[in-house]
């Protein structure tokens, strides 16, 4: 009953007064045909609003109607609804308080004044053009937009002299929908075919929505989800007795399907105190997130929830790394992950679960069309929650096969192949009914996944160079998910490899050439129990060089002025020995990895704790030792240049050569600049030591003598080309901790 009343009210307030009719036939126009922002809940009677005088003379209807009539090419830079001349700044005017915050930034580098616009554009196309970062409006033939994909439209207002031509006004619109979201118009018979509409997010968690996602993905993605078969000794907590309950996995090939959760530990350690005894009832005091978590799971279904607080032993340490070294298995079978994307930890619960969401969705609702806010992009809201800045959290979102993200405002899914928001209902059957292949990237784009960990993909179904066995994609698909995890913190230091450990036994997995590591560091070299390649017996054996992939994977850099600090219970050649944002090399294929030199061979071993030494082509990564959990120093046998091919460098990053060449440093070091650096390299305790190249840019690592070893301090990066002259570097070998 209140929600017929206040849809009379705001229908009432869209119907013209006598005087406005007649002013159709004539003379002046004078319509309030406005509705008022209506928050989607509570939907209450309200009061009718107070509009300003720019506001009640409005027409939203009339300039509306016509939208649909328009082509593309008249759609470009949207279609002028009202001249507003100056900002909306009734704050008593609810039209005004939407309209401000349609509001696209000025831009202080215009010329001349100019007055606001309320304009209206094409969202289909526009949501093609953001999935692929590319102008659709220059007649590129893959893009050919049907009618129907001109008929919903989303509002802004823009600057009078507002152009697509300009990349500035393109971006500025995209971070407005990106803070603000989209504001739709849609025709009411228009609900049927529609790809994209608003929908209203409610107060408290809504489980049919999700249960659409998932059937929708179980229906019609079946490489989303693999069954790799159960994790072993897995633990459970059974949300009907609330109890750990272990699962009898030896043998069995499958887990009972659950859900697994991820969040953010609170500050507390006491967590570490509760060891995961089966057939134990949860403590009374199990935090918020947890039990939020566990109203998930069966308002969804299931009955099973996995969270690494109960179901990992932290007291049993062999328990706690064999559930470790199983982390890409626990993920990637669970039927659906909750993660918990809100608030600072555990503490704070499932927003719309235990509390309601207070996010406000505007709504102007009329007998003919309804104009309907999508809400921020959760998008946004995930990468600024602290869960997007923890280090454990990264692999739990990359190894799940589906993720079901709670926001302060919304729901967001993911899997494999879609991607979907809550505020925005996407409609998947008319996507299969008609394909429209513009619209891939933006349904199946992902936030937290990776597309070289993804179930469905198989690194070795790519096609390559016939002597490439893959590693030019392994090798991307290693660093662009240590790039990734690099820039994420830690609560302790040692966890820094066990944190990434389950990506690194996924990418063990897949394709026909496996990546092992040392420390962190990837290492392409076959191991004896990969029967598809035979082990190397040389440097460079089959078109694959691995020494230089080695070495190519040794000259990662910090990124510049971001934060770095040292952990020092790791080597300092390994990014993983740092905290800080690491950034790797781009290869083109795999002959992109080049010799440190024209006749030098390089060479890299490993020092082992007993004092002796392994090459690294002789390491076993399939046998019983892991030397990459041993082995802390390298010994490499390569080239360096010399101090008298430097000449004086002004502070800052550039470093000279004499022969002219210019070298970028990139230091791990605090305060490190280039007149530091070559003041050091020339008392001989720095040493600047030749990795390799890749592609163009020659990479060498920067060291500091530190008594009976060498330990990294930074990076440089010259063009190949310089490095090339007769007698310029010296052979030596390092051995670097």
């Amino acid at each position: 009953m209140a929600t017929d009343v206040l849809l009379q009210r705001l229908r009432r307030s869209f119907v013209p007064s006598a005087s406005s009719r007649r002013a159709r036939h004539g003379k002046s126009l004078s319509l309030s045909v406005t509705s008022p922002s209506v928050a989607s809940y509570p939907l209450s009677p309200l009061p009718m609003p107070r509009r300003c005088e720019t506001c009640r003379n409005l027409d939203l209807w009339r300039d509306t109607e016509r939208l649909p009539g328009h082509t593309l090419a008249t759609l470009v830079d949207g279609v002028r609804l009202a001249q507003l001349g100056t900002a909306p700044d009734d704050s008593d005017c609810d039209l005004c308080q939407i309209l401000r915050r349609l509001h696209v930034d000025s831009d202080d580098t215009r010329s001349g004044f100019h007055t606001l616009e309320l304009r209206a554009f094409p969202l289909v196309p526009h949501i093609a053009w953001w999935a692929h970062r590319r102008n659709l409006w220059n007649g590129d033939k893959q893009y050919i937009f049907e009618p129907d994909d001109l008929t919903d439209f989303f509002l802004a207002v823009v600057p009078s002299d507002f152009t697509h031509a300009g990349d500035k006004d393109k971006s500025r619109l995209e971070k407005l929908i990106s803070e603000q979201g989209l504001v739709m118009w849609h025709r009411e018979i228009q609900r049927n075919t529609r790809l994209f509409s608003p929908r209203v997010v409610t107060a408290t968690f809504d489980r049919q929505v999700v249960i659409e996602w998932l059937n929708c993905c179980k229906e019609r993605h079946p490489g989303c989800h693999c069954g790799l078969g159960a994790s072993p000794n897995l633990k459970l907590i059974d949300c009907f007795s609330q109890k750990v309950v272990a699962v009898d996995s030896p043998g069995a090939e499958e887990a009972p399907p659950y859900v697994a959760l991820s969040y953010v530990w609170g500050k507390s350690n006491s967590a570490f105190a509760e060891p995961a005894v089966t057939d134990l009832m949860l403590s009374k005091k199990v935090p918020q997130v947890v039990q939020d978590s566990m109203k998930v799971t069966m308002a969804l279904g299931f009955r099973y929830l996995w969270v690494d607080r109960y179901c990992i032993d932290q007291q049993d340490g062999a328990g706690r790394n064999e559930q470790i070294m199983h982390m890409d298995l626990i993920y990637q079978t669970a039927a659906l992950t909750i993660i918990a994307a809100a608030g600072e930890d555990e503490s704070f619960g499932l927003p719309g679960v235990s509390t309601k969401r207070s996010s406000r969705q505007d709504r102007l609702l009329h007998e003919r069309f309804n104009l309907t806010s999508s809400l921020p992009s959760p998008r946004r809201s995930i990468l600024r929650s602290r869960w997007a800045t923890r280090g454990w959290t990264y692999q739990e979102a990359v190894l799940s096969s589906r993720r079901l993200v709670f926001t302060p405002e919304q729901l967001y899914f993911e899997c494999g192949s879609m991607s979907c928001s809550e505020s925005l209902n996407v409609s998947h059957e008319e996507l299969l009914r008609k394909r429209r292949p513009h619209l891939d990237a933006f349904v199946s784009r992902s936030l937290l996944g990776s597309e070289y960990l993804s179930p469905s993909h198989h690194l070795a179904s790519v096609p390559r160079h016939p002597s490439d066995h893959g590693t030019t994609r392994l090798f991307l698909a290693y660093t662009q998910c240590a790039e990734e995890y690099s820039r994420r913190h830690l609560g302790f230091d040692e966890d820094a490899l066990d944190a990434f450990s389950g990506i690194i036994r996924r990418l063990e997995c897949v394709g026909s050439f496996p990546v092992h590591h040392v420390w962190g560091v990837p290492a392409f070299i076959p191991s004896s129990s990969s029967p598809k390649i035979a082990r190397p017996t040389h440097t460079s054996d089959g078109g694959v060089n691995h020494t230089a992939l080695f070495l190519a994977a040794l000259s990662w850099r910090h990124e510049l002025h971001k934060p770095i600090r040292r952990r020092r219970c790791f080597p300092s050649w390994s990014w993983i020995g740092w905290e800080g944002s690491a950034v790797w090399p781009r290869p083109s294929d795999v002959h992109s990895f080049g010799d440190p030199e024209r006749g030098v061979a390089a060479s890299v071993q490993l020092c082992l704790e007993d004092g002796t030494t392994r090459p690294l082509l002789d390491v076993d990564f399939g046998g019983p030792a892991q030397y990459s959990s041993q082995p802390k120093a390298l010994l490499l046998h390569t080239t360096a240049l010399p101090r008298t091919a430097f000449v004086p460098s002004d502070s800052g990053q550039h470093m000279r050569l004499e022969n002219g060449a210019s070298l970028r440093l990139y230091p791990s070091k605090e305060g490190m600049d280039a007149s530091k650096a070559f003041r050091g390299i020339q008392s001989g305790r720095y040493e600047a030591v030749r990795l390799g190249a890749v592609d163009d840019d020659a990479y060498l690592m920067l060291v500091k003598w530190s008594g009976s070893s060498w330990t990294r301090i930074g990076l440089l990066t010259v063009n190949k080309f310089h490095l090339t002259y007769d007698g310029l570097l010296t052979a030596k070998s390092f051995k670097i901790k």
